[in-house]
């Protein structure tokens, strides 16, 4: 049994989840009890019940009974209609819903019936096995005598791999050769090995890493199934939901992902760069990136318009992250942790190259990239920046138009899981903001470095603004809390942060806020909603 109340209760919150995985995967039985529509709907309880269901996929003996009360049956979701349904308020729910368990798990003195014969019948075995022995043992005790070994250091390896430790079982089948299965128990024991630790990074929330691993098992148990939702995460995790699509001092309007996966036009800013995105056989839209035709990554990593924009022969297929700022440099990142960029042609880039981007060519392991560009009017590229940050913690950076001494900042930074670059408006200098694995923050800016510790905060951000025709460049944090701040200042911008980029925030009920960053002014709310991942829920 499994109750969090009790099962958690001496456990801080980043360890919740393997305790969680554990109920879920060794549960032969799932109670989901269910009083309203926006409960179990609710990320958090979708999350463990959807889990469940997908267990079941691959576990006949896994089921999973909704119980309802105080609400129609028909507002359950639509996964549970296949399923056998219990209304709590029947007289008679308690004894149907134990008649039913009982039927699928036995009671315990059940199983101690069926072990007292099965150890009867392993007596008669073991009486028949020792007359053979008896019989037999002038021409083959020596024989037998190994088999006997054999078969205890086999039991012990067995052992080892139930108890999950799964690199001694290997090592231990290797000893046996060839005896009985000893070649193929190795080979499972290697591969659940690593399996477990995949499965371990992917609830530790390291994306990347968990994707990487499961590619690596070739299909082993359902690998490729958690490569592709690991893939998903990660996509979701970098996602920009929202864009103010401009060019130098024009618009060609702003764009958001609704909550149904669309790209919808926000109305103090309309326009039509989105009127050929939509829903396919590719799925929902998970992040959106500037351009005359945005561009739109769908669930599997497809880029529509990637095409188009860059005069390529085939859309960008296997995308985690696409970042592009208007019609410059479009950069993006493939699932194998390489950087990728276009071919756009340009006075910067005549013969459609990007030169300056050839330095990612080298790259790898990158997880996640911070890209930022000004421009000259209506012009071309002035200047820009593209940082990424690898999967050891290390970042790596590429410049353009920008005499800065960024670099040095940048080598020295270690254990980084966050990281934002800005180029400042008229002037093209660079600012980096970045945080650590221990909550350490590290700001760039105009050539000076600092350090700030102990501040609790989950994500960072940082920009540049007008303000009174003066440019002022902030630097943004987002608490433990969920409440977003300056750095610097005691004064909360907007609680129930989920998400931000450098021009939109997301609260905890999935509406979207824009123009955050003026001094003194509270965020717009545009009245509109996106859908509130689970992976920016895992931050907090």
């Amino acid at each position: 049994m499994f109750f969090s109340r009790i099962t958690l209760e001496d456990k801080i919150g980043t360890e919740y989840e393997p305790y969680i995985y554990a109920a879920l995967y060794s549960s032969k039985v799932m109670l989901t009890v269910c009083s309203s529509k926006e409960n179990i709907e609710s990320p958090w309880v979708r999350n463990e019940w959807s889990r469940f269901l997908t267990l079941r996929q691959n576990d006949a003996g896994k089921t999973l009974i909704p119980l309802y009360f105080d609400m129609p049956k028909s507002d359950l979701p639509d996964e549970f209609a296949i399923l056998a349904t219990q209304n709590m308020s029947k007289d008679d729910f308690e004894q149907e819903l134990l008649r039913g368990i009982k039927k699928m798990i036995p009671l315990p003195i059940m199983l101690a019936a069926r072990r007292k014969k099965l150890k009867k019948r392993l007596g008669i075995s073991a009486a028949i096995l020792v007359g053979v022995i008896l019989v037999a043992g002038v021409v083959s005790f020596p024989y037998i005598k190994d088999y006997i070994t054999y078969n205890a250091d086999y039991q012990t390896a067995m052992q080892l791999y139930n108890e999950e430790k799964y690199g001694e079982a290997a090592d231990a089948f290797a000893k046996l050769s060839d005896f009985k299965d000893s070649a193929e128990m190795q080979q499972e024991s290697l591969n659940m090995g690593k399996y477990t630790a995949a499965m371990q990074l992917y609830y530790d929330g390291d994306y990347p890493q968990a994707a990487w691993a499961f590619r690596d098992m070739n299909g082993y148990k359902d690998s490729a199934e958690m490569q592709k939702k690991a893939e998903l995460n990660w996509r979701e995790k970098l996602a920009t939901v929202a864009t103010n699509n401009n060019l130098g001092s024009s618009s060609h309007g702003a764009y958001y992902i609704s909550a149904n996966g669309s790209v919808e036009t926000f109305t103090y800013n309309p326009g039509d760069a989105n009127s050929n995105i939509s829903i396919d056989e590719h799925g929902k839209i998970v992040s959106i990136a500037d351009n005359i035709a945005l561009y739109a990554l769908h669930e599997d990593g497809y880029v529509t318009n990637s095409k188009t924009n860059n005069g390529l022969d085939s859309d960008w297929e296997n995308i985690i992250q696409i970042t592009s700022r208007f019609n410059t440099t479009n950069a993006a990142l493939t699932s194998e942790g390489k950087v990728i960029y276009g071919n756009t042609k340009n006075e910067i880039n005549p013969d459609g190259t990007d030169s300056w981007l050839q330095a990612t060519n080298e790259w790898d392991k990158i997880v996640s990239l911070s890209y930022d560009v000004e421009r000259c009017g209506d012009g071309g590229m002035a200047s820009a920046a593209l940082v990424g940050l690898k999967s050891d913690g290390t970042v790596v950076s590429v410049f353009y138009g920008i005499q800065t001494n960024a670099n040095s900042f940048i080598a020295s930074l270690k254990n980084i899981k966050e990281i934002s670059v800005n180029v400042e408006i008229s002037s093209g200098t660079v600012s980096i903001v970045a945080l650590d694995e221990n909550g350490t923050l590290f700001t760039f800016a105009d050539g000076a470095y600092d350090t700030y510790e102990n501040l609790n905060i989950i994500d960072v951000e940082t920009t540049d603004f007008y303000s009174n025709s003066d440019i002022t460049l902030q630097f943004f944090i987002l608490s433990n809390e969920l409440t977003l701040s300056r750095l610097g200042s005691e004064n909360t911008i907007i609680e129930d942060v989920v998400y931000m980029n450098k021009d939109f925030i997301v609260t905890r009920s999935g509406t979207i806020y824009t123009e955050y960053n003026l001094e003194g002014t509270a965020p717009t709310n545009t009245t509109v909603k996106t859908q509130i991942k689970d992976v920016w829920l895992d931050k907090s």
